[in-house]
This record gives C-alpha cells, sequence and structure tokens, in this order.
C-alpha cells in the first residue's frame, strides 16, 4: 500500500513539473521552439492511459495536476507585484492575495481544462484503440477546444495559450490568419501527440508506424513554414501613417489621482521631443490611463491636450477614463482612448476598454469575494468598477479607420476580429504593463498583439506606460520596440489595410470543426457498432451450418 502510494505521490510530481516544463516556451522566448517537444511526454502519458481504459476520474486528476504546473509557472509573475501597499494591504495580506492569485486562479482556469480528460476518456470508450493516430487527433482536438473555453466568463483568462511561443518566429505563425491561433495550437499538440504516436511504434518495433508518424511531423512544419514564407514574401505595398508611441513611465503602484498632472507632463513631454524630431507625424499614442482622473470633468485637461496637439499638429489619442452613457442611455464609469485633433478640438467617438480586469477594474461576484476573501476584494484601486464597453467604437481619422485595444482586450481574439469587420484598418493598443515590472510577463502579453495582428491582418501600434511600446506590421514583425521602465518614444511608419483574413470571415470555425471530429467521430462508431449487432442473427440449437 505504501508502494502504491508513493508511485502516486512521484507520478503527480512528475505531471506538475510536466506542466510547468510545458509553459516554459510561452514564458521564455529562448525556448521557443521546443514546444514541438516539451508536451510530449504528457502526451505519451494520456495516450497510453487511453490505450489502457483507464477510468475517467484518474485521467481529470493527471490532467488537473498537469495543468495546476502549467498555469502556476504563466501566473507566477504575480509574485512581482508584492507586496500590494498600492492596494493599502498589509504585508501578509499582500501574500494572501498574491498566493491566492497564483493557486486559486490557476486552479479555476486547470479544472476547467482538465476536463478534456474525461473527453479524452470517452472518446477512447468508442473509438478503436487499433487505430492509434484517431487518437492523436482526437488529443490535438480537445486541447484545442478547451483552450478556446478560457475566453468564456470573467475567470477565462487566456494568458499564456500555447501558440504564444511561435510568436516570435513570424514564418511559423502566418497560418493565424487562416484560422486564428487555435489552429496554431492544434498543430502544435498533434505535433507532440505524433511524436508520442512514434515512440509506442519503436516500443513495439514497429519501424513503418513510426516512420509515418515522424513523416507526419516533417509534413505539418515543411507546411507550416512553406505558407509563411509565401505570405511573407507576397506582402503589398500599401498606403502607410506615421505614428509615434509614447511611453511616461509612472508605474501604477505608485501613481496615484494627486500625481495624474505629473503623468500627464510626462507623456506631453515626449509628444514634444517626439514632434521636435519628426514634423511629419500623423498620430501619436498615449498609453492606457495616462491621465488618471475622469477626462469629462476636467475640462482644463481637455484644453491642454486640445493646445498640445494644435503645438504639434498631430492627432491626440489619450488613454484615460470617461463617464458617459451607455447604450440605454444611464450613465457609466469606463475605461477609455479620446482623441484630440490638431485644431484643437476633441472627437465625440470614444472608445471603451471591452474585457475590463476583475479585481483590478471591477469585482465580479462581488457578495461572495467580500464575505470570503475581503483582501481580493480590496485590490481595485478605482473608487467604482469599470463597465465593459459594448462596441468596437472605430475612430474616423483623416487617413482613415482606427480601431482601438486596451491592455486586456489584445488577449481576446474575437475583439480585434470585430474591430476589423467593422473596417478597422490599423489597430491603436494602449496598454499599461507597470503591474508586470521585473517578470516575464510583458513579454508575454505583447506576444498577444502580436498574433491579433496576423490574424486579422492589421498593423499595431501599442503604447504602454512603462512599456513595452511598439510597432507591429500586419504579419506579426515587430518593426521597433522600447525597453521597459524608461520614458521613450517610438516614431515609425504603419501600413493600412482594409482586406480581410480568412480568419477575420469564419472566426473561430477551426474550433468548431476540432469539437465535432471529437463528438462525431465516437458517435459514428458507436451507431456501426450497434448496426453490426443487430445484424448479426443468433444461431438455433439443431440447426446445420
Amino acid at each position: 500500500m505504501k508502494t502504491v502510494k508513493r508511485k502516486t505521490f512521484y507520478r503527480g510530481l512528475l505531471l506538475f513539473f510536466g506542466g510547468m516544463l510545458g509553459a516554459l516556451p510561452v514564458v521564455f522566448s529562448p525556448f521557443s521552439l521546443s514546444v514541438f517537444v516539451v508536451l510530449s511526454p504528457f502526451c505519451y502519458y494520456l495516450l497510453k492511459k487511453m490505450r489502457e481504459g483507464c477510468r475517467l476520474l484518474a485521467l481529470y486528476l493527471s490532467c488537473l495536476i498537469y495543468f495546476q504546473g502549467y498555469f502556476m509557472l504563466a501566473f507566477s509573475f504575480f509574485t512581482s507585484m508584492y507586496p500590494l501597499d498600492f492596494a493599502g494591504l498589509s504585508k501578509i495580506a499582500s501574500l494572501a492575495v498574491v498566493l491566492v492569485a497564483m493557486v486559486l486562479l490557476p486552479f479555476a482556469l486547470s479544472s476547467i481544462f482538465s476536463l478534456m480528460g474525461v473527453a479524452l476518456g470517452l472518446f477512447a470508450r468508442f473509438v478503436p484503440r487499433g487505430i492509434p493516430l484517431l487518437h492523436a487527433l482526437a488529443l490535438a482536438s480537445l486541447w484545442t477546444v478547451f483552450s478556446y473555453v478560457q475566453n468564456l466568463g470573467w475567470f477565462g483568462v487566456p494568458f499564456a495559450p500555447i501558440s504564444l511561443a511561435l510568436t516570435p518566429h513570424p514564418v511559423l505563425i502566418q497560418s493565424a490568419s487562416l484560422f486564428g491561433h487555435y489552429f496554431l495550437i492544434f498543430l502544435i499538440v498533434l505535433c507532440n501527440s505524433l511524436l508520442a504516436e512514434a515512440v509506442f511504434y519503436l516500443r513495439r518495433c514497429q519501424d513503418k508506424g513510426a516512420l509515418l508518424s515522424l513523416c507526419l511531423i516533417l509534413g505539418i512544419l515543411l507546411g507550416q513554414f512553406s505558407f509563411g514564407a509565401l505570405r511573407l514574401s507576397l506582402t503589398p505595398s500599401r498606403e502607410e501613417v506615421k505614428i509615434a508611441v509614447l511611453q511616461g513611465n509612472v508605474s501604477s503602484m505608485e501613481a496615484d489621482i494627486s500625481q495624474s498632472e505629473n503623468m500627464l507632463f510626462r507623456f506631453a513631454s515626449q509628444a514634444r521631443k517626439a514632434a521636435n524630431a519628426d514634423d511629419g507625424i500623423d498620430l501619436m499614442l498615449w498609453a492606457e490611463a495616462a491621465y488618471l482622473g475622469t477626462m469629462e470633468d476636467a475640462a482644463y485637461v481637455q484644453a491642454y491636450l486640445g493646445a498640445l496637439a494644435k503645438e504639434t499638429g498631430t492627432i491626440q489619442v489619450v488613454g484615460s477614463y470617461g463617464l458617459h452613457p451607455d447604450s440605454q442611455g444611464e450613465e457609466r464609469f469606463y475605461n477609455s482612448l479620446f482623441v484630440f485633433y490638431p485644431d484643437g478640438s476633441m472627437s465625440q467617438e470614444v472608445y471603451d476598454k471591452r474585457r475590463p480586469v476583475p479585481f483590478g477594474e471591477y469585482l465580479p461576484w462581488t457578495s461572495f469575494f467580500k464575505a470570503v476573501i475581503p483582501p481580493l476584494a480590496e485590490i481595485n484601486m478605482l473608487s467604482r468598477d469599470i463597465q465593459a464597453g459594448e462596441t468596437p467604437s472605430l475612430f474616423s481619422l483623416p487617413f482613415g479607420k482606427a480601431g482601438g485595444l486596451i491592455c486586456f482586450d489584445s488577449l481576446y481574439p474575437a475583439l480585434s476580429r470585430e474591430s476589423a469587420r467593422e473596417g478597422a484598418e490599423i489597430f491603436l493598443l494602449a496598454t499599461n504593463d507597470s503591474w508586470f515590472d521585473g517578470s516575464f510577463a510583458k513579454d508575454v502579453h505583447f506576444a498577444h498583439a502580436i498574433m491579433r495582428s496576423v490574424e486579422c491582418g492589421r498593423a499595431t501600434a501599442r503604447a504602454g506606460n512603462t512599456g513595452i511600446s511598439g510597432f507591429i506590421d500586419a504579419y506579426g514583425r515587430t518593426k521597433a520596440r522600447t525597453l521597459p521602465d524608461i520614458q521613450a518614444h517610438l516614431i515609425d511608419t504603419l501600413p493600412l489595410s482594409n482586406t480581410q483574413t480568412v480568419y477575420t470571415r469564419i472566426g473561430d470555425c477551426f474550433v468548431l470543426l476540432a469539437l465535432l471530429y471529437s463528438l462525431s467521430l465516437p458517435l459514428c462508431f458507436f451507431l456501426t457498432s450497434k448496426y453490426k449487432n443487430k445484424r448479426r442473427k443468433p444461431q438455433k440449437k439443431g440447426t446445420l451450418v
């Protein structure tokens, strides 16, 4: 009995650290290409359990331990936020909040993601074990489906999908323009599953099967590379716009409403420096919440920004808070982007953040968290909850239409896709990543912007309060980026585009195909077996054959 318990403990430990190893290519770019092999031990384990007819609960728990390790490494950047002095919490309360964020958030995500193990077990019940490649396809399909599920609900935080590991290599992510980054997830997991299948074949001395699996992996990689190289080589010439991104470098852990003017002047200083460096700039993009007050209530700030736009002769897109009516006519509080024109006027077009950050900008399940985890309910620095924006709200600018995105928005493909479908020719992304200072999370968040650009075929200008600010073309190539934690500005040209990628047109249809495969194939085998059983007539006693 002790031996069994010891084996179970070591198996769980290996699964947990295996999950951490699986997240490594996402959080540390030097290991990015290892994503095609680093999941294979876990894939081998799951496929082996499927062949053995493992209990559904055992599969679920195995996945739960693995993904807990994966998400705990992905969200380990929470340690950089300690202590939470900006929220007025003591060191003990801060430690409790950080541990809750690092443990409970991954647990919430992995408990849902681990239903994949149950689905795999059910798939194996009906699909014959003699056709192993079907199981590998099922594993890749279900991994894709449950990656999509991470987008749903306030607790759905798809911060570190496995596809982000490929963003340092633009040639390998171009197929996201066809079926989104979920297609990349499918291909990555399929390569790892096929590698696990090759090991199965080799252990049974079936060299042909192993060779077939390896050839399929090679075919996937060559197909990815070839399509990417072709798409990058056919880059059309397009009208370009010159943009400056401004980085004021004021950490939100130190800033409060009393420092609003100081932040404003820091960004204005960078705006003037950019204008002096280049008088041909069409637009300047400020970071999220560059002014901490409510724009509609600050006439003097509006006048100041209008005068700055007139002085520099450049459109100013400024992140601030807004207080304006929603679609029902009720006045709401928003995290917004405002536009000031070179004639000194402020545009009536305002973009409102569509995915506010839970606990940071609003408190979900208010009664529950205030009663159960009071410190978690106190993190929100704002006096009221941020309301989610309802529409893409494009900016109609002299050179074309621009789609706004603010911080958390860039994690969700549907939002940028919606903006592109509405006619956005370029993305203006304002963010505040000062919460991530000293961690890998800044690079991971920047990688999301790269993926959104490829999916929609739109260039992105990104301004971060403490960085990373930069420019990404419509093919996911980083044209320029700032160092974090410095005052800086960058100036570059980005192409406009009004063409629709396949992904922009069809959305997440590939996820639906993956789901249909996972459901329909077991159903087909089940119905076929029932039909065969009906056709078998029982032999009567005494009948000569």
